[in-house]
């Protein structure tokens, strides 16, 4: 090994001054950046299945029968009622599971008011040919 080796190892030059400028700071981050790891983390945490299709399936059921069975009420929500009364529906009648071409008898009229009264309110644009595929009350509340 001779004297410039030995100089070029510790960052100085023969003459025994440290190296300082464009290259100088160029090696230094060079260094630093080979140091460090990828610039991501990757995560060799396996996926886990919660609840198959089945049993997401099976949940799903019972949780419309109990809302089918015991129901839900819609109070201190007069923005909800209100479009419902709009459209001409009975609020008395008014349930989560309400089916609103069953057990309300939505015609084509009352889907278009029902519509008007969607955009107005909720500020939102309601997509007739969607809003008519809703079945319940959860449903259209899901969809706005």
């Amino acid at each position: 090994m001779d004297e410039s080796d030995t100089a070029a190892e510790r960052g100085h030059t023969v003459t025994g001054r440290s190296r300082s400028g464009r290259a100088a700071r160029q090696a230094s981050r060079s260094a630093a950046a080979a140091n460090h790891g990828p610039a991501f983390l990757t995560r060799d945490i396996p996926t886990y299945e919660l609840l198959s299709p089945d049993g997401l399936d099976s949940v799903e059921e019972h949780a419309d029968r109990i809302l089918a069975e015991v129901g839900i009420e819609i109070r201190g929500d007069d923005e909800a009622l209100s479009l419902f009364r709009a459209a001409g529906v009975e609020v008395g009648k008014l349930s989560a599971q309400t089916s609103l071409p069953q057990d309300l008898g939505f015609d084509s009229l009352m889907w278009v008011e029902l519509q008007g009264q969607l955009e107005r309110e909720a500020f939102v644009v309601v997509v007739p040919e969607v809003l008519v595929t809703k079945e319940t009350v959860v449903d259209v509340e899901a969809y706005v």
